[in-house]
């Protein structure tokens, strides 16, 4: 029966650094992805603010070039470059939607983490309390062992100065 709740016991304890090293590990993973998540919200913040500025400025230029078009130009650059804008699914809307998508990363492994180390403290207690009760359990019936191999080798020799004493008296 020690025996047995010893095992329990080491079996707890195994369990309980098990899941301590995946939670530390889940942890920094977890970190990892919410400051690489907020470094790609920068960037493609700005990278929305170098594109918008592009369309700003082009949109008052009549050609691409940085010069005033030679008569031999090309017809295409006759009127300013409006880019994409007007007939949508341009890449000012492409980056919006990939901002989103690490805004949401984000947010949801912000989430993710604040759960698991929830559900960690929550196992931590139980299994806390269990290892707690089980070696009470163990100290008692550790006692009780004790105090019966006690009485076992008082009543021995309480048996033995009785048989001699009927020896004597025989």
């Amino acid at each position: 029966d020690l025996a047995k709740l010893a095992a329990e016991i080491g079996d707890l304890e195994e369990s309980i650094a098990k899941a301590t090293a995946d939670r530390n590990d889940s942890k920094a993973t977890n970190e990892e992805t919410i400051a690489e998540a907020k470094a790609a919200q920068t960037a493609v913040t700005q990278a929305m603010a170098v594109v918008k500025d592009f369309y700003a400025k082009s949109a008052e230029a009549t050609a691409l070039a940085q010069q005033t078009p030679a008569e031999d130009a090309p017809v295409t650059f006759d009127k300013p470059y409006k880019g994409m804008l007007p007939e949508g699914g341009n890449v000012v809307d492409f980056l919006e939607v990939i901002l989103t998508d690490f805004t949401r990363l984000e947010t949801e492994t912000a989430n993710s983490e604040a759960a698991e180390a929830e559900e960690y403290k929550k196992f931590m207690f139980e299994s806390e309390k269990d290892k707690a009760l089980k070696e009470n359990e163990s100290a008692h019936k550790e006692a009780r062992k004790t105090d019966k191999e006690s009485a076992l080798h008082s009543a021995e020799e309480e048996l033995k100065t009785t048989q001699e004493q009927l020896a004597a008296a025989i």
